[in-house]
């Protein structure tokens, strides 16, 4: 160690100059006691003139003899308080002043010793700490440190993060022991016991402390320090060098990307404490850049450690304010490491891991006595020294009076003593890692010291030293004959212990032959063999006598059944291979495909043999190996190789195209996959294997194919996002079949569909149709990386392959040319262009278009685009690009020939590729040739012809291709020829012209004209016959001819001539103006220029621009329809015939003048009903008034009106103009975004965009999921905006914003601003977008939130969160933080997700003063009562004056109130954030309701009622556990019965919920077996033929009798509440009318359009198919049924399920029917699906079954009555009254105290039905002795013996009751019932007796 003088560093640990006092004045006196004790025995050695260690002499508490002499009196009285030393000669008699030895540690004796350790093996739950002298420790994770024992509170075990993520591999650590014995050392590294005795007072600069993360805040880090009143802080920019601290490896051999154990099955990323996806924070700092000058302000990024994490920090700054402390920290390791302590202020202040300077004073026979801190002394143990000296040695290696910089290794508090070490890692706070590895073996090594019973310590190779110990030296070697320098012929190492840095030996000769020692024998993928030694979820094997390894379940065999484990025993022996070496255990597979694989070796490089992944090293892209699949998901499985390797296939690797990867794969199969990259530590797989690498031609082949290569390929298959190809050799031959059989081997490559085609349109269609076996004639490479080669097949790519850019160098030689690209990503700031080999540009908007405010839709994601080389610069070797269509014009212009090619080309491929349509003889219908066509239909936008002969061939001509332009002319059957314009092969459309002038090959020429050649490049003009979105055709006129034929004209030969077409592309790339060819009409002309001649009479070209009318040629015949009438302005009224009706667009009027008025459908009318059924009210022909609000159309005949505005009312909104927020108008539904919203038009030209926070005012999963079947339906929405021109306006229609009248409670109201967004409020909201460090939520239309991703502790580093909270999830937040931004921004909102069960927290903004509230008693006090408030934390103040009207002393206040007692508060006043309350009772008097606080005398017999059912062995009850149903004078029956007692105003939210439940599930129990059940499934109801042996909701047993006699109906009376529900409840199962059941599959199918959201609509249609014996179509409409019912509709969902749980009972098997249990479970209420299975098994009489079912509920839900009760019923039930007994007992344990006196009534009511009459009765007496004045008890008791007919009984209970002296409303109750039961059961006597006693009670009061 190198001591670093730093001034400013006063000590390591933080303690201050002032000595620490002792908590109490009795353990001061104490210790003072000892010292003068200590001090006296002192003066006695020091006056025998020992000079030995004058500085020992001078430390009372340090003298040895009174050290040793306090030690053994200890000893006698503390057993085990502090290790002895394990030689009793070490300890002499008291009159010797000397140590003799230093005392060595024991494992049973390290109470409260506090260490400094290292961590040795990370466990998911749990630390292996390395201790001095060979010990280890274990620390839980509750211990590991105080945040993390927060932090677990409340988490379930799925949830809890593994300790890998806080924690490294060789960490120094300090701990404190808690517990230990001869088996295990448990320890705790929580702050606030290991820094308890420290204060605010201890801290100063340059103090070290330990602490872990407890926050995140904006500058830096909140830090638990375990201390009261002082809090830490770490600045970002003093979070240095934290990397340091920790190992760079790990001293045990981990998985790559998971350091902890994985649980079989899961999925387990790497997590360290600085994660990569944790986010990253800039800090200024000096900081040295490699090859740069040094900048005094360089800007660092670290990235933030997980919550929890902890560190040692140095302190930099201390700050006191009023009663709290601050203390800034740092993280500089390296300042930490090398930072010394010069001066203690006591013993207390000796912490493990403080760095000192000692001084020798005196040798031991095992190592040194030193001091430190002038006037403190401890021991150096051997073991800590330098290793390879002997005792003799110590006095030359280590001289007397020698300085030694030595850290404290463990200190005991209570017997004082000290231990330093010397060791090097543990001085610089270094891992020491091991060099030689377990079980290695060593010959002839040499003895160093023989240290006794400690053991003989050798020396090892390269400085090294091993220890050979107790039972692990051979026999035959005598130890006292061991020396230094003595020769030890062979040893092997067990172990290495980090601490003291020395490993542990064996030399057995047993040991030494033994294959398999320890776990560095064992190697990844070795072949083992072993016996089965346990099965317990797995197999435990032994594979030789020390080491054991474990089966997992998923290892167990190559194929998984349910009972897979049974065919193994104990005791047979099984032969295996290593999977992987984790966590101290050995893990191996027994799957055959495994074992016996022949994997590589090492040193094998046969290219035959597969190679073992076994490590990350091993993971090469193009590396192909066997693994396990250990999950599945739809979209991809992961892959676990040999030593935990993991990778993921997702479904695009996986072979044909799927949809779901569950369907093809199971969890254990063993898979042959191929590494295709690795991206830090996640790894991608494919399940494609190519053959590449084991042909060597191949190989040759691949290595010469080039960037820019044109190539041919053979399609292998496609994938789902790419087609797999084959390129062949450049030698083959290609045949004219659109298939290549037995084609050559070649290179593999992959087309990504992106690459398929230039036009979008052809892609998915190209995918879905390449077929293996087919000829791609031409594709270019675009890139070759070690992933793979890709080609492209555009055919821009290919045409022009050499001139596209595939390095900077070719870009610098391109610079002002203009070249191709593809658009790879679209960003609101521009796009990237990528080029080939990866080479790629970010282009800005001001490039894109000269219009700057929008990117144009052709820049869409793979489109391809023109790019112009504007500029490079070489520095860094970009460049940039413009892609404006006026500079890429001229290129444009000479590309649009060979793009219309293309696009003919793939749509004639498309054709080619599709067996069906090769059969048809296309030739005949091409482009030019007249066909024989026969008129179908007559309409009026033309006509459309059938093909004879031809089956599904049709041909259109339009209106302006008709020589007359009337189509009624033409008659129905009439044959024609026409000319075919285009052909649609794939639609099977042809369109054509009846265009004489086309028709005709022999138009007369012009004698005057003559004829002229069309050469390419020449510039026409050319009339337009046919418009489509991507191409037209022209013709040119008849006087162009070819330049071939110009001889056939000369001198008149040829006289006669025909108009030639021209395909003209009229989409250009890099044209950013929509739909420009939209003013192009039929007739007109244009300037075209020709490109290219594809075959005699037709052309390709490309538009230059659009003809003028004086520009047509006199030569060329008068086009049609010139003259054009004078369009109507706006406002005017028009009358119109109806010639359309679309329900989802409107109307369209003919009018006069040839014009066409288009009405938008909520132009019709304001009135709703007339907008949805258009046909209603409107019909063809019927003539119309509107008005005209449009002429802005490119068709001049074009425009559009309005119906409603006629007769309008004046405020009515009419127009755009007129749109203003709050308006409600109608809008129809156009889209329908699951993760967005809907989108709405409310005119035309005017959308509105509705969030999915407003459709709903209660939120729900998936709000737009109802929609999507709805586009083009009207609703009325509610506008947020004012109406803009050019925006979209915001609308809502949510019920409240449309209606006043709207359902209330909202749950999800409107938040209007962020002040009512509070800290502690929770909400919900959808996920607007995810990454990897934020989630975004939407709380409402423009206010949202951010969750930070590193805050969700169940998600581990590298785990796409997206997954689980995906765009569009409905989830619960609350809020932690408003952040405020600079001034004028809106505050970011921080939420942290919760449950959406939590309920929201008052804060002290929404108290009212004056208002009611319910609480809870915190504390008692002198001067009054702190109360916390119900459904809060805050805290408010009764004052004793303010507790009761009358006088209350500070003695009786105590006496009324206790802790936990539930009160009723008025708040009186709100101020500075202080609440006070009263709890006068004149302050409640307009209330009914009355407190109860429980008191110790009812606690006591209620005890007493629990004993007498379940013994004395059961918890103590206390005040909280026990809530008393308080007594009500209401006249209401209701408020007298068991069942009918409200609940007490004091439960916790939780409770309430649970009681609500409980209740709905007893009525369910009471009317169960019924001939009716309370499903709403019963099948008789019905008219369905469900045959002979099924019925859906069949639960009940053949002698079943109706269980509400079970609790006889009086005491089971219903609120509103309740009646209203089983009202609602019966109205939801109402069966449809036997006249209405759908018949049919189609039928059904309609139905569900309308009902999809009924279960029984889904009930009919299962069991419809169960009528024809289809059970797998019923299967499926089940599972439909359950997927298409909104998840907001449990109560239906549940329905499906039940049905299909009868289902399978009735007609599959017991296996599918647990199956379908298993499903249900997971989505629905599991107790609810338990009880229906539990009536299945009952109808099925499976009594094992139905006992170990309610076994299981009953231990999953303990705490409701229900599960108890419904056990029972069914052992009384099945005369098993004994059992049912038992279950009260077990009962009466498990539920809260509060529902024992419940539980114990229905059970006396059970015994009266089934069991025992006496028992019954005596449960009744026993709590009538405990709740004399319970009427509710009485009357329950009464009804049973009533039933029973004992009339006497019944007058001795009336008796009783009448006689207790209640309220006067509960006597009356009394009597009358009394008096009714004689006037029924006795005599006038007995009349006249009950009015008398009750006149008697009258007088009384």
């Amino acid at each position: 160690g190198v001591e670093v003088d730093c001034d400013w560093i006063m000590e390591a640990f933080p303690r201050g100059s002032a000595p620490a006092q002792p908590a109490d004045s009795q353990k001061k006196r104490k210790l003072e006691d000892d010292e003068q004790r200590a001090a006296k025995k002192s003066k006695t050695t020091t006056e025998k003139g020992d000079s030995t260690n004058p500085k020992i002499k001078k430390d009372s508490y340090w003298n040895e003899k009174a050290y040793f002499n306090d030690l053994k009196r200890r000893s006698k009285t503390e057993k085990g308080t502090l290790p002895a030393d394990p030689d009793e000669e070490d300890i002499e008699d008291v009159k010797n002043n000397d140590i003799q030895k230093v005392p060595f540690l024991k494992s049973d004796k390290l109470q409260d010793l506090l260490l400094f350790c290292c961590i040795k093996e990370i466990q998911d739950l749990f630390l292996v700490l390395s201790l001095p002298y060979d010990l280890t420790g274990r620390v839980l994770i509750s211990e590991a440190s105080d945040v993390l024992n927060s932090m677990l509170k409340g988490l379930q075990e799925d949830n809890i993060p593994p300790l890998n993520r806080f924690f490294k591999v060789g960490q120094w650590v300090q701990a404190l022991v808690l517990k230990s014995d001869q088996k295990r050392v448990e320890l705790s590294m929580r702050e606030s016991l290991i820094n308890r005795e420290l204060s605010s007072n201890d801290f100063h600069t340059g103090s070290i402390v330990y602490g872990s993360i407890k926050s995140w805040e904006d500058n830096g880090y909140i830090v638990e320090l375990g201390i009261p009143n002082v809090s830490g802080f770490l600045p970002h920019k003093d979070a240095i060098n934290y990397d340091r601290f920790g190992p760079q490896n790990t001293l045990q051999s981990t998985s790559p990307t998971s350091p902890a154990a994985p649980a079989e099955g899961e999925d387990v990323r790497p997590l360290q404490p600085y994660s990569d996806d944790e986010e990253e924070v800039e800090v200024e700092g000096e900081e040295e850049v490699e090859g740069e000058e040094q900048t005094p302000k360089a800007k660092k990024k670290w990235r933030r450690p997980a919550v929890g994490t902890p560190f040692p920090f140095i302190v930099t700054n201390v700050s006191h304010a009023a009663s709290k402390c601050v203390v800034s920290l740092s993280t500089d390791m390296e300042a930490i490491s090398k930072s010394k302590t010069h001066k203690l202020s006591n013993f207390s202040a000796i912490k493990p891991g403080l760095l000192v300077t000692a001084k020798l004073d005196k040798y031991l026979p095992n190592g040194l006595l030193v001091s430190f801190c002038n006037h403190f002394s401890g021991t150096i143990s051997m073991w800590h020294l330098d290793h390879t000296i002997s005792e003799t040695s110590l006095k030359k290696r280590y001289p007397k009076k020698t300085p030694l910089l030595a850290r404290i290794l463990y200190v005991h508090p209570n017997n004082r003593f000290v231990a330093l070490s010397l060791h090097k890692n543990i001085i610089e706070l270094s891992p020491a890692l091991p060099e030689i590895r377990d079980g290695a073996a060593f010959s002839h090594v040499n003895v160093i010291r023989n240290e006794g019973n400690q053991g003989i310590v050798v020396s090892l190779p390269n400085g090294l030293v091993g220890s050979i110990r107790g039972k692990k030296l051979d026999p035959k070697l005598d130890p006292k004959k061991i020396v230094s320098q003595s020769i030890i012929e062979k040893v092997r190492v067990l172990r290495y212990n980090p601490t003291d840095h020395i490993f542990r030996l064996t030399n057995l000769q047993e040991d030494l032959e033994c294959e398999l020692l320890t776990m560095g024998d064992v190697k990844i993928g070795q072949i083992v063999n072993g016996k089965v030694e346990k099965l317990v979820k797995g197999l435990k094997i032994s594979i030789s006598k020390t080491l054991k390894a474990f089966v997992p379940p998923l290892h167990v065999s190559d194929v998984l059944t349910s009972n897979s484990l049974d065919r193994f025993s104990v005791g047979d022996s099984v032969k295996g291979r290593v999977l992987r070496i984790q966590d101290g255990s050995v893990v191996v597979t027994l799957k055959n495909s495994l074992v016996n694989m022949d994997f590589a070796q090492e040193t094998d490089a046969s290219p035959k043999k597969v190679l073992m992944i076994k490590e990350t090293k091993d993971v090469v892209p193009g590396v192909v190996s066997y693994g396990t699949i250990y999950y599945v998901r739809s979209k991809g499985v992961g892959v676990m190789f040999f030593g935990n390797v993991r990778g993921l296939v997702t479904i695009k690797e996986m072979p044909g195209i799927i949809k779901d990867a569950t369907t093809r794969y199971k969890v254990g199969q063993v898979v042959q996959c191929r590494v295709l990259k690795r991206i830090g530590s996640s790894i991608y797989l494919s399940f494609l294997i190519l053959d590449d690498a084991s042909n060597p031609e191949v190989v040759k082949l691949a290595q010469e194919i080039q960037v820019g290569q044109v190539v041919s390929a053979v399609v292998i298959r496609s994938l789902v996002n790419r087609v797999l190809v084959s390129i062949l050799p450049p030698s083959v031959t290609l045949p004219d079949s659109p298939k290549f059989e037995n084609p050559p081997p070649g290179p593999t490559a992959s087309i990504p569909i992106y690459y398929l085609s230039d036009f979008p349109a052809h892609r998915h269609p190209l995918l879905h149709h390449f077929s293996s076996g087919e000829i791609i004639r031409k594709a270019v490479v675009v890139s070759k990386t070690e992933e793979g080669i890709v080609l492209s097949r555009k055919a821009s790519f290919v045409e022009h392959a050499a001139s596209i850019p595939k390095s900077f160098e070719d870009v610098q030689n391109m610079v002002g040319k203009v070249t191709w690209g593809t658009v790879s990503s679209c960003k609101k700031a521009g796009v990237v262009v990528t080029f080939m080999n990866a080479l790629k540009t970010f282009v800005p908007k001001n490039n894109l278009t000269v219009y700057a405010s929008a990117i144009s839709p052709d820049f869409e994601n793979w489109n391809t685009t023109l790019a112009y080389i504007e500029s490079v610069n070489p520095t860094d070797k970009s460049f940039k690009v413009d892609l404006r269509p006026a500079v890429t014009q001229d290129f444009r212009l000479d590309t649009d020939g060979f793009s219309v090619q293309s696009y003919l080309n793939d749509r004639d491929l498309l054709v080619e590729l599709r067996a069906e349509f090769r059969t048809l003889e296309w030739e005949k219908y091409s482009i030019g040739h007249l066909v024989d066509v026969v008129v179908d239909t007559v309409d009026k936008v033309g006509l459309f012809f059938r093909v004879p002969n031809v089956s599904k061939l049709v041909a259109f001509a339009p209106k302006a291709q008709i020589p007359s332009q009337s189509t009624t002319e033409f008659e129905v059957g009439t044959p024609l020829k026409a000319l075919v314009l285009d052909t649609d092969k794939e639609k099977k459309v042809l369109d054509v012209s009846l265009n004489p002038d086309l028709l005709s090959k022999a138009l007369p020429l012009n004698v005057n004209l003559g004829v002229r050649p069309i050469l390419v490049g020449k510039t026409v003009l050319a009339r337009i016959e046919l418009v489509k979105q991507i191409f037209m055709v022209l013709s040119l006129d008849h006087h162009y001819v070819l330049q071939d034929e110009m001889n056939q004209f000369v001198d008149g030969k040829k006289k006669e001539s025909s108009r030639m077409l021209v395909y003209v592309r009229t989409t250009g790339f890099n044209n950013v103006i929509k739909n420009p060819f939209k003013a192009y009409h039929i007739g007109n002309f244009a300037w075209i220029q020709i490109k290219a001649i594809k075959n005699a009479g037709i052309l390709i070209g490309t538009v230059i621009r659009a003809a003028e009318k004086e520009e047509f040629p006199l030569a060329v015949p008068k086009p049609y329809n010139l003259k054009k009438n004078k369009r109507p302005t706006v406002d005017k009224k028009m009358t119109g015939k109806v010639t359309r009706i679309d329900k989802t667009k409107g109307l369209t009027l003919s009018a006069k003048g040839g014009f066409s008025v288009r009405v938008f459908l909520t132009d019709i009318s304001f009135d709703l009903e007339v907008l949805k059924d258009l046909n209603a009210h409107f019909s063809l022909g019927q003539s119309v008034q509107c008005i005209i609000t449009s002429t802005q159309n490119s068709d001049y005949n074009l425009l559009d009106g309005s119906i409603k505005m006629i007769d309008a009312p004046p405020d009515a909104v009419t127009k755009p103009s007129l749109l203003k927020k709050g308006s409600v108008v109608m809008a129809v539904l156009t889209k329908a975004k699951l993760t967005k919203g809907l989108e709405f038009n409310i005119f035309r030209t005017v959308t509105a965009r509705v969030s999915l926070t407003n459709i709903n005012d209660n939120y729900v999963e998936d709000p737009v999921s109802s929609f999507v079947n709805r586009i083009g339906e009207v609703f009325q929405v509610y506008l947020l905006d004012d109406y803009q021109p050019q925006g979209v306006l915001r609308a809502s229609i949510r019920p409240s914003h449309l209606s006043k009248d709207a359902e209330l409670p909202i749950k999800n109201p409107i938040i209007k601003d962020y002040s009512e967004i509070l800290p502690g409020s929770i909400l919900q909201g959808y996920v607007m977008w995810v990454n990897e460090n934020v989630i975004k939520v939407s709380l409402n239309h423009e206010i949202s939130g951010i969750i930070y991703v590193s805050n969700l502790l169940h998600f581990k580093p590298g785990v796409d969160v997206g997954l689980e909270y995906p765009e569009g999830k409905l989830v619960t937040v609350r809020v932690k933080k408003l952040l405020r931004n600079r001034e004028g921004a809106e505050p970011t909102i921080v939420l942290s997700l919760t449950r959406p069960d939590v309920k929201h927290l008052m804060q002290i903004e929404e108290i009212i003063v004056g208002d009611t509230y319910s609480g809870k008693v915190d504390n008692v006090c002198d001067f009054g009562v702190y109360v916390v408030l119900k459904n809060s934390k805050l805290v408010g103040l009764c004052h004793i004056s303010e507790v009761d009207d009358n006088f209350v002393s500070p003695e009786d206040l105590k006496k009324k109130f206790s802790n936990g007692d539930f009160v009723k508060v008025k708040v009186l006043a709100v101020k500075e954030k202080k609440i006070s309350l009263g709890m006068k009772p004149s302050y409640f008097d307009d209330e009914k309701e009355e407190m109860e606080v429980v008191k110790d005398a009812d606690i006591k017999e209620m005890k007493k009622v629990r004993d007498a059912f379940t013994g004395k062995h059961l918890p103590v009850l206390h005040k909280k556990d026990l809530v008393l149903e308080p007594e009500s004078d209401s006249e209401s029956q209701n408020d007298l019965v068991i069942n009918g007692a409200k609940e007490n105003e004091s439960m916790e939210e939780e409770e309430e919920k649970e009681e609500e439940e409980e209740k709905e599930e007893e009525e369910e129990n009471e009317g169960e077996e019924e001939k009716q059940p309370a499903s709403g499934l019963s099948v008789e109801s019905t008219t369905m033929d469900w045959g002979s042996r099924f019925q859906f909701s069949s639960f009940k047993d053949s002698d079943d009798e109706s269980e509400k006699e079970d609790i006889p109906e009086e005491n089971i009376e219903e609120d509103g509440h309740d009646r209203k529900r089983k009202l609602k409840s019966s109205e939801a199962t109402q069966d449809f009318p036997e006249n209405e059941v759908p018949k049919t599959e189609d039928d059904f199918e309609k139905l569900l359009l309308s009902s999809g959201q009924q279960s029984i609509v889904w009930i009919h249609y299962m069991a419809f198919w169960i009528g024809r014996m289809m059970l797998e179509k019923a299967r499926e409409t089940a599972k439909r049924a359950i997927q298409r019912i909104d998840p907001s509709k449990e109560k239906e969902k549940l329905d499906v399920w039940v049905a299909y749980l009868n289902m399978e009972n009735s007609f599959g098997t017991k296996e599918t029917l647990m199956e379908v249990f298993k499903q249900a479970l997971e989505y629905n209420n599991r107790k609810k699906i338990y009880f229906q299975v539990i009536r299945i098994f009952r109808q099925n009489k499976d009594d094992e079954m139905v006992r170990n079912l309610f076994k299981t509920v009953t231990s999953k839900f303990k705490t409701h009555k229900s599960v108890w009760l419904k056990f029972a019923i069914y052992l009384y039930r099945t005369d098993k009254p004994q059992e049912a007994r038992e279950v009260l007992k077990k009962s009466l344990k498990s539920l809260p105290a509060r529902k024992h006196i419940q539980m114990i009534t229905k059970f006396a009511q059970l015994e009266y039905k089934y069991g025992s009459k006496d028992i019954g009765r005596s449960y009744f007496e026993d709590l009538l002795s405990t709740y004399p004045k319970r009427i509710d008890l009485y009357t329950t008791f009464i009804d049973q013996e009533t039933a029973l007919g004992e009339v006497e009984k019944v007058r001795s209970l009336y008796d009783r009751a009448t006689s207790l002296g209640l309220s006067t409303k509960k006597m009356k109750f009394l009597f009358k019932k009394f008096l009714a039961f004689e006037r029924n059961h006795g005599t006038p006597e007995r009349v006249s007796y009950v009015e008398a006693k009750a006149l008697k009670y009258v007088e009384s009061k």
